[in-house]
């Protein structure tokens, strides 16, 4: 008897796409990952000095701001514009002993001087470990009287209680 050697090729098995899904996976995951990372590393560190930082800084642009400021308008603005969401969470930091506190977070900086950059530069000085959550658009979405307003506001003993 003489064995027959078939021709005929086994069947093909389709090809599972669960190797290159696991693959891009990782990719994408890895790459996520480095993101996060190099964003963390290349944003400002807060409570680090910043030399370039002088006591006068900001003092000219906040200075005009306070001559008409109001402190309950800039309570009721913080109350519309959302500001206690954050603030008030523990997402930001509070704005509670701001009028006693700002003066020493940013040294040499005045307290005014702080307090206008938290609010037109949000990402220029990180307190703590707080997330850069703070909205980069009130320079466009506020007046220059309604900062003013919130910058009283927060140097007030009003601001002591929430």
């Amino acid at each position: 008897m003489t064995e027959q050697v078939s021709s005929e090729t086994p069947p093909k098995k389709p090809m599972s796409s669960l190797p290159i899904l696991i693959g891009l996976g990782l990719i994408i995951g890895f790459g996520a990952i480095f993101l996060f990372e190099f964003l963390q590393l290349s944003r400002p560190s807060g409570g680090l000095e910043d030399e370039n930082v002088t006591a006068d800084a900001y003092l000219a642009d906040v200075t005009p701001l306070l001559e008409n400021a109001d402190p309950e308008r800039g309570r009721q603005l913080l109350s519309s514009k959302g500001c206690i969401g954050c603030h008030a969470n523990n997402l930001a930091p509070s704005y509670v002993e701001t009028h006693e506190q700002a003066a020493n977070r940013r040294p040499p900086m005045t307290a005014q001087g702080y307090l206008y950059e938290s609010i037109v530069f949000p990402n220029a000085f990180m307190v703590g470990d707080y997330p850069t959550n703070m909205p980069m658009n009130y320079v466009d979405s506020l007046t220059t009287a309604e900062i003013g307003d919130i910058i009283a506001y927060l140097l007030s003993p009003l601001a002591a209680t929430p």
